[in-house]
C-alpha cells in the first residue's frame, strides 16, 4: 500500500537518525524551517516489492577541496570516501558507515597541529525499529519508529545519540496526494531537539510519469521512462556529528560536525524485481566543518570550497 511505502520509512529515519544528526548544530533557522516546511515525498515509480527485509550497500566520494575561515583561504585540502551497509528484518534494522579521509598539505589546514592528519577514519553504527500500518481500509495510516546511534573516531564514550518519531498519513481518495503530520525528537551529547513535521506528497506510478519531493532533507524531481528505471535531479544534505579521539590533535575528546549541501543527478534501474541499483554525481556548493570541545560547546567553524562527488548504491529486498 502506498500509505505504508518503505520509502516513507527511510525519509523519516533519515531526518531523525542518520543525516539529520545536523540538528546537533546550532542552526536554529533550520529547525524553524523544518517546523513549517511542506515535505513532498515522492512515491516510487512502481509499486514496492513487499518483502520482510533487505540488504543495502552504498559508496560515495567527495573530491578534494580547500578551506576558508574568516575570509582567509587555506592551502590544506580534504577528500572523503564513504561506504555503508544496512541490514533490515522488519521491523528491525542495523547499519554501519565507514568514512575515510585523505588530507593534503596539513600545514595549511585551519585546525589540527599542522603536522598530523586531523583524523583518518570515522565510524557510525545505528540500530532501530520502524513500523507502519493502516487505521482504516482506505485513507488513514500511521508510522512510528526509534533508534540509537554511535558516531566516533576511536572511543565510543560520549558518542551516543537517540531518536524517536511518529505520525499519521492521510490519502486523498482517488488521487496521488498524501498528507502527513508527525513529530520526532533527537538526542545527542552536543544538542537535543524536538521537531514537529508536516508535509504533502505527490507521485505517479507507471511508465512516463513524474514524482516530486520538495523539502528537507531532500528535494527531488524524478522521471520514470520505464517501470523499472528513473532519472532524478535534486538537492540533498549530508550531515553528521562525530566524537573525536581522546588524543585528538584537533580537540581532545571533542566533536566534529560536517554539513554538506549538494545538487544531485542520478539514474536508478531494477535489473530484477527485488534489486535496485542507483548511481549518480553530486556538486557540493556549500560545506562547513565545525569543531566543538568535549562538552559540545565553543564551536569553531570553517568553510570548504565547492567540490564534486559521486555515489552508487545497491538495494536488495527479500
Amino acid at each position: 500500500n502506498q500509505l505504508t511505502n518503505s520509502k516513507t520509512h527511510k525519509l523519516f529515519k533519515l531526518i531523525y537518525m542518520g543525516e539529520m544528526r545536523m540538528f546537533c548544530a546550532k542552526s536554529i533557522w533550520m529547525i524553524l524551517l523544518f517546523s513549517v516546511a511542506f515535505i513532498l515525498h515522492s512515491v516510487s515509480c512502481e509499486a514496492q516489492h513487499e518483502g520482510i527485509g533487505g540488504i543495502a550497500f552504498g559508496t560515495s566520494v567527495i573530491s578534494e577541496a580547500n578551506f576558508q575561515k574568516d575570509g582567509k583561504e587555506f592551502d590544506g585540502e580534504a577528500e572523503r570516501f564513504s561506504a555503508n551497509l544496512e541490514v533490515s528484518l522488519s521491523p528491525f534494522n542495523m547499519a554501519y558507515e565507514y568514512n575515510a579521509y585523505t588530507w593534503s598539505r596539513v600545514k595549511g589546514l585551519p585546525f589540527g597541529n599542522k603536522k598530523n592528519a586531523p583524523w583518518e577514519n570515522l565510524h557510525l553504527i545505528q540500530a532501530g525499529v520502524d513500523h507502519s500500518g493502516m487505521l482504516d481500509d482506505q485513507n488513514w495510516g500511521y508510522f512510528l519508529g526509534g533508534g540509537v546511534s554511535l558516531a566516533f573516531e576511536k572511543e565510543i564514550s560520549g558518542s551516543y545519540g537517540g531518536m524517536g518519531y511518529a505520525g499519521l498519513v492521510y490519502a486523498l481518495p482517488d488521487s496521488h496526494f498524501f498528507v502527513r503530520v508527525g513529530a520526532g525528537a533527537a538526542f545527542h551529547e552536543v544538542e537535543s531537539s524536538v521537531m514537529p513535521m508536516g508535509g504533502i506528497s505527490w507521485g505517479a506510478i507507471g511508465e512516463n510519469q513524474f514524482a516530486i519531493s520538495i523539502g528537507i532533507p531532500e528535494t527531488q524531481i524524478s522521471y520514470c521512462p520505464t517501470p523499472n528505471t528513473s532519472i532524478s535531479l535534486g538537492l540533498s544534505m549530508d550531515n553528521g556529528v562525530y566524537r573525536l579521539a581522546d588524543d585528538s590533535t584537533v580537540r581532545k575528546e571533542g566533536y566534529f560536525e560536517a554539513e554538506n549541501y549538494a545538487g544531485t543527478l542520478s539514474f536508478t534501474f531494477k535489473p530484477i524485481k527485488s534489486c535496485e541499483i542507483t548511481m549518480g554525481g553530486m556538486y557540493y556548493f556549500e560545506r562547513t566543518y565545525t569543531i566543538y570541545d568535549k562538552d559540545g560547546k565553543n564551536g569553531k567553524e570553517c568553510d570548504l570550497d565547492e567540490s564534486n562527488g559521486g555515489f552508487m548504491s545497491i538495494d536488495v529486498t527479500f
